[in-house]
């Protein structure tokens, strides 16, 4: 008898996220973000389980834990104090906001969690009867 015990859920949505702080790289710099960015979430568990009886038992578990991927079609960043030296000699420093538009994807980090079970039930007492059975 093959018993299966599977469950996939998928759901998928958007976060609009607005940041406004310190750049990352450069704490000294002032940085306003705006991010629209969807996400799909996705989680896994398939689990068979095989059972012929009074001779094997086997039984696996595989899960993949809630994992969420993320795509942003568009951020916007905007440097308000950004510095800008030009060429000219002498060089000539002056403060130009700066604005940024990007796009990419990032997701959680997967895990795989996996047990395997099997159990051969009275397998000795078959093994000497099948072949000490000579009719």
């Amino acid at each position: 008898m093959l018993i299966l015990d599977n469950s996939i859920q998928v759901s998928a949505g958007f976060d609009f996220i607005q940041n406004v702080g310190f750049n990352i790289v450069a704490p000294t710099v002032r940085q306003t973000s705006f991010r629209n960015n969807f996400y799909i979430t996705t989680d896994f568990v398939l689990h068979p389980n095989l059972l012929l009886n009074g001779l094997y038992k086997g039984e696996v578990f595989v899960e993949v834990p809630k994992v969420r991927t993320n795509f942003f079609f568009w951020e916007l960043l905007y440097f308000p104090d950004t510095q800008y030296t030009s060429t000219a000699v002498p060089p000539v420093i002056t403060n130009y906001p700066t604005l940024c538009l990007q796009f990419g994807y990032n997701s959680d980090p997967i895990t795989l969690l996996m047990n395997a079970d099997f159990n051969l039930i009275s397998c000795y007492k078959n093994l000497i009867k099948t072949v000490t059975d000579w009719s």
